[in-house]
């Protein structure tokens, strides 16, 4: 062990007299520890290391110890010994500093240089992108060049720019003659494809001589794709260029379709692509065309593509569209269009039934149906519902948690870290933990937090073991009493708000979003305060009480009732609406315009995740309706009989 940890966990002669007992006493009591514990990260952060090496040995039965040894390990990560670092890691398996600890160590072992020591530390591939590449260098630098090299042309393979470290694997792969111009060509593929313009160019620019001609049509063709056309006209036909004016094609199409349309006849020629090939352009053309300001012209050609198209996703939308418009002459045709895999999936299954339904062929339209809600979800509960008969909830019960499960080390530290608010932490933990476990005890864990009103980590149980008739754990009363209370005197149900907050957080209170929303409803700032501001609700000042939970489901449910009568109480829109915006789902009544029914308007929504995100509503409210006694249908009545 080197001098610098010697000197931290030396005992000092004298303290700062922070505390005088002895370490004996300090065991004693829970909230002495935490009091300790709170002191010791105080000293840490001002760097009074003697009042920490005093009382580190008090702490050794404390659940954060592991924490603590963490913070010394690492902070010294330069001077330690892989025994030391290897034994941590032993120790506390399923910790997600563990984890962190092993890729740290890893590239701090390539930092010394020391390649026998890392392949002995990490004698199989480790996860982290830049310890991968550290580990197949330790592989050349010991002589193992074929492992090395197969290792090289993995992490190759991407359109990320990767960490600098990667390159002295990649240097020793091209210097070792392995490593060619076809490598080179399918990772400007890739980069083109991630629309990473400059990997493309710097790729391109270290090209052979030989091909400065194909290096400088690259380079033009990713910085301007509207070049695609003299780029086909100027490089010589291959695999490579073919893809790379597909997907110029795309962004060309995405700026201006009919200027696309326009060179695909030349485009194919100048490119050399076969029929396949130029298929996959019309594809990307077509796909373009499902606005309401095309041309009766444009829909023809459109039609014509996708009728010619293997591509399930465009038939899938062209049904979309046919649903939205109320033809059904062009479901039926569009329907038969799929492929079989596709045509199993629930949505299909069950607008092919209704089809022959409409046919007079009730035996096999019931029969679909019928076998569809043998299923869950969405789709089965719509067949229920069709066939006028209650849906079966499957509801798996779970066993109880053993002594040991609940009482180990884990869950002693994942108490702590909650006491301590540190909640990222205890769900990072509780993964880990669930993640390392067999399917029973997963169940077992995910009722135990249940009982613990650990909500959250509940749903993630369920979600990591797959237990998905686990319905108990998947939808818990979280905060159900708030949520009675807040829409008490409002139009929505308790249970259509907890299905919204479970949708949108899966019951987490501190979750935030990428572009900002927080909290169990999922709520922008700016949609808080005006709503606070429309309805004059107190007590609210920070986007930061969002993480309250029972200012979140105020403000939240408030919100929902809002949108609920905006729309005539009717859930379908407002839910549309809650994800996707008041104003996109008007549009969306405009296109329709009361031709069609509940279903056929759910599953013609554009978006994928709107379409999701309603169908999961819907579903989730009927599962907490059932928990609440209540085995309704799926849809209200007026929702069901209404046009859309």
């Amino acid at each position: 062990m080197g001098k610098a940890k010697q000197g931290i966990w030396r005992f000092a002669a004298a303290s700062l007299c922070l505390l005088t007992v002895s370490h004996v006493v300090w065991a004693d009591s829970l909230d002495a520890q935490r009091q300790r514990y709170s002191a010791i990260k105080q000293a840490w952060d001002q760097r009074q290391m003697d009042v920490v090496q005093q009382m580190m040995p008090g702490l050794k039965d404390y659940p954060l110890y592991p924490y603590l040894e963490y913070r010394a390990l690492t902070s010294d990560l330069q001077n330690e010994t892989a025994v030391a670092v290897t034994q941590f890691i032993q120790q506390y398996p399923t910790m997600p500093i563990s984890r962190a600890l092993t890729t740290r160590f890893i590239n701090e072992l390539a930092r010394r240089s020391d390649w026998k020591g890392l392949l002995a530390f990490s004698p199989t591939e480790p996860s982290t992108t830049e310890a991968k590449c550290n580990y197949y260098n330790a592989k050349w630098q010991t002589g193992q060049t074929s492992a090395a090299w197969v290792g090289a042309h993995k992490l190759w393979q991407t359109g990320r720019t990767l960490p600098l470290t990667c390159e002295n694997l990649f240097t020793a792969w091209r210097a070792s003659g392995q490593q060619t111009v076809d490598d080179y060509l399918s990772r400007i593929v890739l980069a083109m494809k991630a629309g990473n313009t400059a990997l493309v160019n710097a790729l391109a620019g270290q090209l052979p001589d030989n091909d400065l001609t194909l290096s400088s049509s690259v380079i033009s063709l990713a910085d301007d794709p509207q070049t695609v056309l003299s780029f086909a006209r100027t490089v010589k036909p291959s695999d490579f260029t073919r893809h790379m004016v597909e997907l110029a094609f795309a962004s060309v199409a995405r700026q201006d379709v009919e200027n696309a349309r326009a060179m695909i006849p030349a485009l194919v020629q100048a490119a050399g692509l076969d029929d396949n090939q130029a298929q996959s352009l019309k594809d990307i053309v077509a796909w373009r065309l499902f606005g309401n300001d095309i041309t009766d012209e444009q829909a023809r050609w459109r039609d014509d593509v996708i009728m010619r198209s293997g591509s399930d996703s465009l038939i899938e939308r062209r049904i979309r569209m046919a649903l939205g418009e109320g033809d059904r002459a062009g479901l039926n045709t569009w329907l038969s269009r799929l492929s079989m895999d596709a045509k199993q999936e629930d949505e299909w299954r069950y607008w092919q039934a209704v089809l022959l339904l409409e046919r007079g062929r009730e035996t096999e339209g019931r029969a679909i149906l019928q076998d569809l809600m043998k299923s869950r979800g969405f789709y089965p509960m719509v067949a229920a519902q069709r066939l006028g008969v209650p849906y079966q909830l499957t509801v798996n019960d779970a066993p109880e948690a053993s002594g040991t499960l609940v009482n180990g080390p884990v869950l002693a530290r994942i108490r702590e870290l909650m006491y301590w608010n540190l909640d990222n932490t205890a769900r990072s933990e509780w993964a880990g933990y669930i993640a390392s476990r067999p399917p029973e005890e997963q169940a077992a864990l995910a009722h135990y937090a249940l009982k613990q009103g650990w909500w959250d980590l509940s749903v993630q149980a369920t979600i990591a073991g797959k237990l998905w008739d686990n319905l108990t754990e998947r939808f818990p009363p979280a905060w159900k009493a708030t949520f009675d209370h807040y829409v008490s005197g409002k139009d929505i149900s308790s249970t259509y708000a907890m299905a919204i907050a479970r949708q949108e957080s899966a019951w987490n209170p501190k979750v935030r979003s990428p572009v900002g929303a927080t909290g169990l409803m999922q709520l922008m700032p700016a949609t808080a305060t005006h709503t606070v501001k429309m309805f004059n609700i107190p007590g609210y000042s920070s986007s930061s009480q969002l993480l309250d939970p029972d200012t979140n489901i105020k403000i939240g449910t408030q919100y929902l009732q809002y949108v609920y009568q905006q729309f005539g109480d009717n859930r379908i829109f407002a839910s549309a609406a809650y994800n996707a915006g008041p104003g996109r789902v008007r549009s969306w009544q405009g296109n329709s315009s009361g031709r069609i029914d509940a279903v056929a308007f759910i599953e013609s929504i554009p978006f994928s995740e709107t379409r999701r995100y309603v169908k999961n509503v819907l579903a989730y409210d009927a599962y907490y309706r059932y928990f609440d006694g209540d085995n309704s249908p799926l849809l209200t009545q007026q929702e069901w009989q209404q046009h859309y």
